[in-house]
């Protein structure tokens, strides 16, 4: 897990995941197989819990479970099973299961190549990069949200990030991309499209199809 975070937060720049990341997000998106997204998006979480991110099962259940929820009110497909009225489908229920997956997997994606220190060029660059050095600095202070005064405490932590200034916000990435983080920003561009390779010699195999 060391080995990793440090590969992914200290021996890759966040240019380079960024750049990785506009290669990645559609190869994940656009996966005609639901194991193989599936799979893949495990592997997205266990890289975010190794690169130190707060994985929140209850959340995640939830969130996934109310997708899925939503989509059943659309039935499609073989019935499975009644409740009253209400057709419980095969189509529904894997539709909703894949929009589940690719919603946690982008999420889980984002946490490991998207970091708050990247840097673009122009004054629009930096307006963009601190915007994303804020977002990640509010979500590490959310605990300092106080739900019975939630205004009153979001104000005062945004005037507290404010006064600390864009120097603490956003934290230059000094060092360069090492052979670890090439390593394993290969690794994980290699995951994401090696099973398109299955496409050009012919239909995916059974095994890695869901019905």
């Amino acid at each position: 897990m060391k080995t990793i975070a440090r590969a992914f937060r200290e021996e890759a720049s966040p240019q380079i995941l960024l750049a990785s990341g506009l290669v990645v997000f559609p190869a994940f998106l656009f996966q005609p197989a639901l194991s193989v997204r599936f799979f893949t998006a495990l592997v997205f979480l266990f890289l975010a819990a190794a690169v130190g991110k707060r994985i929140r099962p209850v959340a995640t259940i939830v969130m996934s479970a109310s997708i899925v929820a939503f989509n059943l009110i659309v039935p499609f497909g073989r019935v499975l099973f009644s409740i009253g009225d209400f057709r419980i489908t095969s189509g529904a229920l894997s539709g909703g299961f894949e929009k589940a997956v690719t919603i946690e997997g982008l999420i889980w994606l984002s946490q490991v190549l998207v970091r708050p220190d990247v840097r673009f060029p122009g004054v629009s660059g930096e307006l963009l990069a601190g915007t994303f050095g804020y977002f990640a600095r509010i979500t590490e202070e959310r605990k300092s949200i106080d739900r019975k005064d939630i205004f009153g405490s979001l104000d005062a932590l945004l005037v507290r990030l404010w006064d600390e200034g864009p120097a603490r916000i956003q934290e230059t990435a000094k060092k360069g991309t090492g052979p670890g983080g090439i390593a394993a920003i290969a690794a994980l561009v290699a995951l994401c499209l090696l099973p398109y390779l299955f496409l050009l010699f012919g239909p995916l195999p059974a095994w890695l199809v869901w019905n």
